[in-house]
């Protein structure tokens, strides 16, 4: 009695395992691109979000001065004393500001490295003590008085790179001399 021997071809050639792995290694990358691009766009909105209040906040300490010097009555019929001190100090070069301080502070800029931001343990400021760690954010504060001195136009401009993406996030607010 002869006995049969099937004989079966079972397993992977050689070359259907390299296609197998070059599949798989090709979902991998491709899956692997897509997470990086999503953590570099949250990066990146992060920190247009946070470019967005650093202008607005600096919007915000000019109409508290004003505010300020027209309860204190000092306004008249043009801006003075306080709100006229920085619309000279921001005129031409800019000026920084640094809202959080105990008292709040500007002053002009004399050079490229006005207007950076740093971060304490809790808060943004323009103070570059030793220990505070400096941000991608650079904000500088241009002014312009009219005429007649009865409007001050305050223009912000917040800039920063993030992964190698670069903005400048512009915002205008004109304040009325409301006394």
């Amino acid at each position: 009695m002869k006995k049969f021997i099937k004989k079966f071809n079972s397993g992977f050639s050689i070359v259907e395992s390299m296609v197998a792995i070059a599949v798989v290694t090709l979902a991998i990358t491709s899956a692997t691109s897509v997470v990086q691009n999503s953590f570099k766009s949250v990066q990146i909105t992060r920190a247009r979000i946070q470019a967005m209040y650093l202008a607005s906040e600096a919007i915000e300490f000019g109409r508290n001065l004003r505010d300020s010097a027209i309860v204190s009555g000092s306004t008249g019929n043009n801006f003075s004393g306080s709100v006229n001190s920085f619309a000279n100090e921001c005129k031409n070069d800019g000026c920084f500001v640094d809202v959080l301080s105990n008292i709040n502070k500007y002053g002009k800029c004399n050079n490229d490295s006005c207007g950076d931001i740093y971060l304490t343990n809790t808060k943004y400021t323009s103070d570059n003590s030793e220990g505070n760690k400096k941000t991608v954010f650079n904000r500088r504060v241009y002014t312009e008085l009219s005429g007649d001195g009865q409007e001050l136009k305050v223009n912000v401009t917040v800039s920063y790179t993030v992964r190698g993406f670069s903005e400048e996030i512009v915002l205008d607010s004109y304040l009325m001399n409301h006394e």
